[in-house]
């Protein structure tokens, strides 16, 4: 099963058109309870659920890095233990794109055939995705309670003035 998660709920429409153009059968996930057949593709038309979703995901795809958008944050698709792949357009992440990559802990892939070949590879190697996951959280986890460090010290540098 195939599950969309848009950024904008908006474009459920036009994306459902497209995956019908297709041949793929897309339900919304608001009216999943009562679609009588399994579809091709779950639409994500709910917010806050992404989390959710992500525990069942064997691979997670981190939208608008195939094309010049620069890409999703991936952190909360590594938290979940869920092996990424991103395509070259990381581009409002690089900096984290670049150590996880650096790290083994993604797949960056080039276009749409890449993705597929590498989404295939993974689906069938267990052991590359607890890899990619492993190293991945090795390079968010040491920066997970920044913000918390950071409000800790200006507190204490507010008390010298």
């Amino acid at each position: 099963l195939l599950v969309l998660a848009p950024r904008h709920v908006e474009r459920i429409k036009e994306i459902k058109g497209e995956l019908g153009g297709r041949n793929l059968r897309a339900v919304r996930s608001s009216a999943a309870e009562t679609s009588v057949e399994l579809p091709d593709c779950l639409l994500i038309d709910t917010t806050g659920d992404l989390p959710l979703w992500y525990n069942i995901a064997t691979i997670v795809f981190i939208g608008k890095s195939l094309t010049a958008h620069g890409g999703q944050n991936p952190v909360e698709a590594i938290s979940a233990r869920k092996p990424v792949i991103f395509g070259p357009h990381m581009e409002n992440f690089a900096s984290l794109a670049k150590q996880i990559i650096e790290n083994d802990g993604a797949v960056c892939v080039e276009n749409s055939q890449h993705l597929i070949e590498e989404a295939r590879r993974l689906l069938r190697d267990p052991a590359e995705r607890e890899k990619l996951v492993t190293n991945a959280l090795g390079v968010i986890l040491p920066h997970r309670e920044a913000a918390a460090r950071t409000a800790a010290l200006i507190e204490r540098m507010s008390a010298y003035h």
